[in-house]
């Protein structure tokens, strides 16, 4: 309802289920060739949004990808990498979902300064969370449960609540 000049591409050989919710006008949502997604959801709440998805990308249970909700000026995308495997019970986040805004001058204070950019090869395991502004580097795991707040390098393990990474560079 009064949106308009969206697409939604799907590639070919996409298996699984799939909910996409388009709020905004002029978005792009693009799902790569080859994908096995099971209970993937997509959220787009912003004019003019972008939501990726590689080729081979597996999804084993609910994995919901929420974009621009409450992101105020801001446009940041999601973007996913080819060959990417996640477990279920998993959310990414690119802002808040929720403004905070200055008393003093009505400016939001928790706008996204950047896109959630996941690399391809990535494993993200059951029960995570990946918020605002955070980029994974390729060939990384992000274990059990870990709720990822800041960016890591390549051939990254991330675990905990905040995510810490340590590098697993075995020179692959």
């Amino acid at each position: 309802k009064g949106v308009s000049d969206s697409t939604i591409y799907i590639g070919s050989k996409v298996k699984g289920s799939i909910s996409i919710q388009v709020r905004g006008s002029g978005s792009v949502v693009y799902i790569g060739d080859k994908c096995n997604l099971n209970a993937l959801e997509i959220r787009s709440f912003q004019d003019n949004d972008v939501v990726v998805i590689g080729n081979n990308v597996s999804t084993t249970g609910t994995v919901r990808l929420v974009s621009g909700n409450g992101s105020g000026n801001a446009r940041p995308m999601i973007v996913i990498g080819d060959d990417c495997m996640f477990s279920y019970g998993i959310t990414i986040r690119n802002s808040d979902a929720h403004p905070i805004v200055s008393v003093k001058d009505r400016k939001q204070l928790n706008e996204p300064v950047s896109s959630v950019i996941i690399e391809p090869h990535v494993w993200v395991a059951q029960d995570v969370s990946i918020l605002k502004n955070v980029s994974i580097g390729a060939c990384s795991i992000v274990a059990l449960g870990s709720v990822v707040t800041a960016s890591c390098p390549r051939f990254s393990i991330l675990s905990g609540v905040p995510a810490v990474a340590r590098s697993c560079n075995s020179g692959m």
